[in-house]
């Protein structure tokens, strides 16, 4: 049974609809209308109402980046919407081929697609929760753009490299993008807090609806009951620059947990507070530690801030 070859085009553009779905599409559609597409085995799928349809998504797409709550919304839908996109893109480009070639192509695609654009709003929604002065969400966005139109590109001209750069970019995102996930897992509970906020206000959770794993590992402290929150730090010792968990507070101990690997850490917030402020999408817990340096944790905005706590 022969490969089709129309998987080698699917890879490279799974991965560009991760990062824009409707830039992708736009850009496939283009280069098959105006006949850029030269030998690629593309069907076709031209008309001005695909081409208008598109890139009204990608200007909405444009417009919903403006604002923090939007782009939150947006690309929280997106979770869904990009792999669903790309599930399709598979079935259209594989029909006609054998049934398991197209089965296995649209679930690659659906699952790559899915990868890439947790990569993506992870790194985007760490800038908007902890800003960095030498990093801008506009050239973060410009590049999206680029890498997708250089894989679109690729994907119709040199199918075989446009593979080998998808797979590449896959192995970065594999190798350095390992807690992106979790940024975007709070934002969820971020987008829950702000839909949600006035019908049920956020509040900490109790003991019985907390991850069991997080229990367990708390055990090791101080005894009583604990309240916990999905929340992210930036700078506290023992975590990296920028983690993603659920922080816990029990009696006078505040404590900060993550997965790492197949287990899981468990490290003190060491610090006095010293203010609370209300960000765009997160509230922000700031501690100074013992030597000075600062820190921070974030939280959802509906809830209280953890008690000043001192070592």
């Amino acid at each position: 049974m022969e490969i089709p070859p129309q998987l080698l085009l699917l890879l490279p553009l799974s991965v560009a609809a991760g990062v824009d779905l409707y830039l992708t599409l736009l850009a496939v559609v283009v280069g098959v209308s105006t006949g850029a597409a030269g030998g690629a085995e593309l069907p076709p799928l031209v008309s001005l109402s695909v081409l208008l349809g598109l890139a009204g998504l990608y200007l909405a797409e444009l417009m919903a980046e403006l604002r923090p709550f939007s782009a939150l919304l947006w690309h929280n839908l997106q979770l869904v919407l990009r792999p669903l996109g790309a599930v399709l893109l598979g079935l259209f480009l594989l029909r006609g081929e054998a049934t398991v070639f197209v089965f296995l192509g649209a679930a690659m695609a659906g699952v790559v697609a899915a990868f890439t654009h947790v990569l993506f709003w992870g790194k985007n929604l760490v800038l908007r929760i902890a800003p960095h002065p030498g990093r801008s969400l506009f050239l973060l966005n410009l590049a999206g753009d680029l890498v997708v139109v250089a894989l679109v590109g690729l994907a119709i001209f040199r199918p075989e490299p446009g593979a080998l750069v998808a797979v590449l970019l896959l192995l970065v995102g594999l190798l350095f993008g390992g807690n992106l996930h979790g940024v975007v897992r709070f934002g969820l509970a971020l987008l829950a807090d702000r839909l949600w906020g006035i019908v049920s206000p956020s509040r900490w959770k109790t003991e019985g609806e907390l991850p069991r794993w997080t229990l367990q590992e708390a055990a090791q402290a101080a005894p009583g009951t604990p309240l916990g929150a999905r929340a992210v730090t930036w700078g506290v010792v023992g975590t990296g620059v920028f983690k993603s968990g659920w922080i816990l507070q029990r009696n006078r101990d505040l404590l900060f947990l993550y997965r790492r690997g197949r287990g899981a850490r468990m490290v003190p917030i060491a610090g006095v507070q010293t203010e609370v402020v209300a960000g765009p999408l997160a509230k922000t817990v700031r501690y100074r530690t013992s030597e000075g340096a600062p820190s921070a944790l974030f939280l959802q905005m509906g809830l209280n801030a953890p008690e000043s706590h001192k070592w």
